[in-house]
């Protein structure tokens, strides 16, 4: 994945008409690539052909910034722009660049994957299919509601991950009811 990170200059207005100019960071993913090959799922006693193209749990296993060199930045748009790593390279270039709205910092590269030859955490349906056997995949369009997850984390973390969601969701919507019920008073009073 290519991460474009740029700044963007938005103006806002007072209730005295000042106008306030700031840069705000912003990200757009600018390529994404994604690669499947087939792999099994093995428990000990046997394994299983996995054909999940959706609720497979992606580890991150490289990011890397990259400023560009020349071309862009605070001189403008002038050239052409080659960032890259090992065997991959992006090159972007000749258009129109208007540094008074925005500005590219750099290029963020991610690289995901599924780990092998670790334990995993899966959930889903094993359906039987025609010339393949047993296979691990994702509910057909009957049943969209079965989940399907198939992960590097145990259960446990699973489990704690969500509970940690909900509690700061949690938390979240008690401050914003406080601040709603607040708003009201407030305006009862006056």
């Amino acid at each position: 994945e290519v991460i474009r990170v740029y700044e963007r200059r938005e103006e806002t207005r007072d209730s005295q008409g000042h106008i306030r100019t700031e840069w705000r960071r912003t990200e757009e993913t600018v390529s994404s690539n994604r690669r499947e090959s087939p792999f099994w799922v093995d428990d000990g006693t046997g394994r299983i052909s996995v054909k999940a193209n959706s609720g497979v749990e992606l580890v991150k296993t490289f990011e890397r910034f990259e400023q560009p060199q020349g071309g862009f930045g605070d001189s403008g748009f002038g050239g052409q722009l080659s960032v890259g790593t090992g065997r991959f390279q992006i090159s972007i270039g000749g258009g129109h660049w208007d540094m008074n709205s925005q500005r590219t910092l750099g290029f963020k590269f991610v690289v995901r994957f599924f780990p092998i030859n670790k334990p995993v955490y899966a959930i889903g349906e094993v359906a039987v299919i025609e010339d393949e056997g047993l296979v691990f995949r994702a509910p057909t369009e009957d049943d969209k509601k079965k989940p399907i997850m198939l992960s590097p984390r145990t259960e446990e973390e699973i489990v704690k991950s969500a509970q940690k969601s909900a509690t700061i969701l949690r938390v979240i919507g008690i401050v914003l009811a406080l601040g709603g019920a607040a708003l009201v008073v407030v305006g009862i009073i006056r």
